[in-house]
């Protein structure tokens, strides 16, 4: 599989981020390093887009080394503390594009403390309002949430829903990587 991704390698330059970042996480679990080159490329793609969705899948890419790992964890850290120092109204938290930040590293176990009360604060100060509308009601819900519920927006652990057994990559003509050992049904819904 490494002589195979170091092959096609190119494809990490060409395509959108967006597109491949199933691919990525697909090396992860299948413990398939990114030639350093493509690695260099992704991570300035990262920057340009300033997606924490895409940070976050690309930081469990980067546990392959705990070197790498680490200095991918201080980049994000320092983002989203620059991220959560962006937001600069306080009673109009959700307007921000920056509040995807914390709604993605709410609770995250690779994140640190100071970013954890970051995150926290920010969360503190979400209104609350005293329930009586229908939207009230459900701010308050949204907010228990974000502080009491340990499985937040984004799943931290690859392993737990089998992601190697469950994805599907096609290219025009066919789908590739993918168990067929499922029913039919399955097969049909995950083709579409």
């Amino acid at each position: 599989m490494q002589n195979l991704i170091n092959r096609y390698a190119f494809v990490f330059d060409k395509a959108n981020l967006n597109d491949i970042i199933n691919l990525i996480l697909f090396c992860s679990q299948a413990k398939v390093e990114i030639p350093y080159h493509q690695e260099k490329n992704i991570i300035l793609k990262l920057y340009e887009m300033d997606n924490p969705i895409l940070w976050a899948s690309y930081l469990l890419y980067a546990q392959y080394s705990k070197r790498y790992f680490q200095e991918i964890r201080d980049v994000i850290g320092k983002l989203i503390l620059d991220r959560i120092d962006a937001i600069v109204k306080k009673d109009s938290v959700y307007t921000y594009r920056e509040f995807w930040w914390v709604l993605i590293f709410n609770k995250s176990p690779y994140i640190t403390t100071i970013e954890q009360n970051a995150i926290d604060s920010i969360i503190a100060i979400l209104k609350m309002g005293s329930g009586i509308t229908a939207g009230e009601i459900l701010g308050n819900l949204f907010v228990e949430y974000l502080k009491n519920n340990k499985e937040q927006f984004f799943e931290w652990n690859l392993h737990k829903k089998d992601f190697l057994r469950n994805i599907t990559f096609k290219s025009r003509q066919r789908s590739i990587f993918k168990n067929y050992q499922e029913n039919l049904s399955s097969l049909y819904w995950s083709s579409l």
